[in-house]
């Protein structure tokens, strides 16, 4: 069975959500209201950009940054079931982001994804695909 499911912290987003027909509920990138180990991708659209938006310093980020980013990882480990995958759409640079995927504890391996569009425009998102060992 193949399906979709989102999380959002606006009742305003999930309501209109809903009325596409998505399935949602309310919660929050850091603690994931769903069962351990249910999913196999996990995909973050930017939840972690707003977490870290405009705060401190990309080069030596605030340690309430990286706690914070290490609970939106922790959660995302948490739901995905062995061997899936967490895909981040990101903002930031890739270097940047690297700091926060990074911190000892995170099961995964960092591989940045490079494509071509349709129109044949090479894109490098930073988008990193990892995978839970």
């Amino acid at each position: 069975c193949r399906s979709a499911k989102g999380v959002d912290l606006s009742e305003g987003m999930l309501d209109k959500a809903r009325e596409r027909g998505l399935d949602v509920k309310l919660g929050s990138a850091t603690d994931l209201p769903y069962d351990d180990a249910s999913f196999d991708v996990v995909l973050d659209k930017a939840a972690m950009d707003a977490v870290m938006a405009e705060r401190g310093d990309t080069w030596d980020p605030p340690d309430d940054l990286l706690a914070a980013a290490a609970r939106i990882c922790g959660s995302a480990c948490r739901v995905l079931a062995p061997g899936g995958l967490y895909l981040q759409l990101s903002f930031a640079q890739k270097h940047f982001r690297r700091t926060y995927l990074t911190q000892a504890g995170t099961p995964w391996a960092l591989r940045p994804v490079k494509r071509t569009s349709r129109t044949g425009v090479r894109i490098s998102w930073p988008l990193s695909v990892t995978s839970i060992t």
